[in-house]
C-alpha cells in the first residue's frame, strides 16, 4: 500500500492532479461507506502532503540549476572580457525556451536542434520558430545541444575550443544567453540583433592560461578530413572577422612557436572558403600536441580583401600558456554537501569515528539513506551546520569557501588551533574581495597550512568545488595531517 501512495506522490505535482484523483477515487468508491469516506480523506492528505515535499524538491533542485547557470555564465563573461566582447546576460525567456526543448528531446530520446510536429513537448521545427512561440524579443537565436555532461561549464567548454561551435558562441551580435537541461539532455541558446560595428576575435585569446594540451571535439573528423595525420593535436586557433564577408585571403603568413626556445609547432591553415562552417575565419590548426605549462606565441598576417571591395590588413600576435597536466575529456562533476562531508569523514588521517543516526536534526535528510550516518557524524562533531528552515540540503553543491570551512573544523578538531599571523595573505589573489565574511578566517588559515588551491592568482571562493580541485585540496590536506 505504501509503495501505491509513494508511486501515485510522485506522479501528482499539483492541485489539479490530486482533486483530479480524488474525483476517480470518490466515484469508484460511491457515496454510502462511511469507511471508504474516511479512507478517501486519508488518501487526500497523504497525497497533499506528499505533493508538498516533491514540490520543495524540485523548487530546491531549480535553485541548484539557477545557481550553476548563474556562475557559468560569470566564468563565460569573464573570457569575454578578455576579447573585448560585450558580457552576456541571463534571459529567462531563452531559459524557458531551452527547458522545454531539453524536456522534448530527453522524452523523444533524441539529440537535435529540430522537432517534429505531433511529439510531446514540440514548439517549433526550428530554434527561431520556437523563439516566435514563445515571443523572444531579438532577431536572432542560435541553438547548441548536448548530451551526457557533469555540468554546465564542461559543454561551454566544448564549444569553445571546437573552432564551428566557437565562431558562434564568440559573435558579438548576440547579447542574451539562456542554458537549461532535462536529466542529461542539455540545450545552450544565444539570442541577439544586427551586429552593429566590425571587429576581428582570436582564440585562444592573448594571456589565456590553462589551454588543453590536446583537443578532441565533434567537428574533429571534419577539420582533419584532409590531413594525412592522426591523432589528438593542439587547440586550433581562430583569426575570425565579423563583418563583410570575406571574398579572398592573400599574403599569409603564421607560426605558432615555443617562446622558451623558438620551437615551431607544425600545423596548416584553413581559409573561409575551405569549409563553409568556418566562413571568415582563418583556422591555424596544429599537427601535433602541445606542451605541458608551455607558453606559445602565435603571429598571423594577411590581408582580407572583403565582398565589397575594401581591404583589411591584419598583422596579429598573441601568446597563451597550456595547463600543466593532461586535461581530462571531461570535465569532473560538482561535489554535493552530501558528497564532500562523506569524503572528508572517510580520510584516514583525520580518524573520525561514525556514529549511528539515532535522530537527525535535519528535516531534508532520510535517517534510512546511506549518506545520514556521515551528515550525522559531522553534525555532531560540529563540522556542519544547516540552514535557518533546519534543512541541510544534501544535494546541493558546495562552494570552495564552505569545503575549506569544513577542513578547517576538522583539521582542528584532531589538532591545535591554528594562529593568524598579522598579515593577510589572501591579497595576493585577484579575487580575494569576493571571499564571504564569514569564510575568510578559514581562508586565511586554509593558506596558512598551504592547502589552498588557484588557477592564474584566482581562487574562485563562491564557485562549486569539482571533484579534481577536492583532490587536489585533499592532497595537500592529508599531507599536512601525515605530517604532524
Amino acid at each position: 500500500m505504501t509503495h501505491i501512495f509513494n508511486t501515485i506522490v510522485m506522479r501528482l505535482t499539483s492541485s489539479f492532479d490530486i482533486m483530479r484523483f480524488v474525483e476517480l477515487y470518490y466515484y469508484e468508491l460511491g457515496d454510502g461507506n462511511i469507511m471508504k469516506r474516511i479512507i478517501m480523506w486519508i488518501l487526500i492528505l497523504i497525497i497533499a502532503m506528499g505533493s508538498k515535499s516533491y514540490a520543495s524538491t524540485i523548487v530546491i533542485q531549480s535553485k541548484i540549476d539557477a545557481d550553476e547557470i548563474e556562475r557559468t555564465v560569470n566564468a563565460i563573461n569573464i573570457s569575454r572580457e578578455n576579447m573585448s566582447l560585450r558580457p552576456l546576460r541571463v534571459n529567462n525567456t531563452l531559459k524557458e525556451m531551452a527547458l522545454t526543448h531539453s524536456k522534448y528531446m530527453n522524452h523523444n530520446k533524441t539529440l537535435s536542434s529540430m522537432e517534429q510536429a505531433g511529439k510531446l513537448y514540440f514548439r517549433g521545427r526550428y530554434p527561431w520558430d520556437r523563439a516566435n512561440f514563445f515571443k523572444y524579443n531579438k532577431a536572432y537565436v542560435y541553438e547548441f545541444v548536448k548530451k551526457d555532461l557533469n555540468n554546465y561549464m564542461e559543454g561551454y567548454n566544448q564549444l569553445i575550443h571546437d573552432p564551428v561551435t566557437r565562431v558562434v558562441l564568440l559573435d558579438n551580435q548576440y547579447l542574451d544567453i539562456g542554458m537549461n537541461k532535462e536529466n542529461n539532455y542539455f540545450t545552450y541558446l544565444l539570442g541577439g540583433s544586427v551586429r552593429t560595428e566590425d571587429q576581428l576575435v582570436i582564440y585562444p585569446y592573448d594571456g589565456l592560461k590553462n589551454v588543453p594540451l590536446k583537443w578532441q571535439g565533434d567537428s574533429h573528423a571534419l577539420l582533419y578530413k584532409n590531413t594525412t595525420t592522426n591523432g589528438n593535436f593542439g587547440l586550433p586557433i581562430t583569426v575570425t572577422y565579423y563583418g563583410n564577408p570575406i571574398e579572398r585571403v592573400t599574403s599569409l603568413k603564421s607560426s605558432i612557436v615555443r617562446k622558451d626556445n623558438g620551437k615551431s609547432v607544425s600545423h596548416r591553415v584553413i581559409l573561409p572558403t575551405d569549409l563553409h562552417q568556418l566562413k571568415n575565419t582563418i583556422t591555424l590548426l596544429p599537427l601535433e600536441a602541445y606542451d605541458q605549462n608551455t607558453t606559445y606565441q602565435v603571429k598571423a598576417s594577411f590581408i582580407l580583401r572583403l565582398e565589397n571591395g575594401s581591404l583589411k590588413y591584419i598583422n596579429e600576435t598573441i601568446e597563451f600558456t597550456t595547463t600543466s597536466s593532461v586535461v581530462k575529456s571531461t570535465d569532473s562533476r560538482y561535489l554535493t554537501r552530501a558528497l564532500f562531508v562523506e569524503k572528508v569523514l572517510k580520510n584516514q588521517f583525520l580518524g573520525f569515528t561514525l556514529q549511528e543516526p539515532l535522530k537527525l536534526e535535519f528535516k531534508d535528510v532520510d535517517i534510512n539513506s546511506t549518506e545520514s550516518i556521515y551528515i550525522y557524524t559531522a553534525s555532531q562533531e560540529n563540522l556542519i551546520s544547516g540552514f535557518p528552515d533546519q534543512s541541510f540540503r544534501p544535494l546541493i553543491n558546495i562552494t570552495k569557501e564552505q569545503a575549506y570551512i569544513i577542513l578547517i573544523k576538522a583539521y582542528e578538531k584532531k589538532f591545535p588551533r591554528i594562529s593568524l599571523s598579522g598579515s593577510d595573505q589572501l591579497n595576493q589573489y585577484q579575487d580575494h574581495t569576493n571571499i564571504s565574511s564569514w569564510a575568510r578566517e578559514s581562508l586565511l588559515k586554509a593558506q596558512q597550512l598551504g592547502i589552498v588551491i588557484h588557477t592564474n592568482k584566482r581562487i574562485e571562493p563562491q564557485a562549486f568545488i569539482k571533484e579534481d580541485e577536492f583532490d587536489q585540496i585533499m592532497a595537500l590536506f592529508s599531507k599536512v595531517l601525515k605530517d604532524k
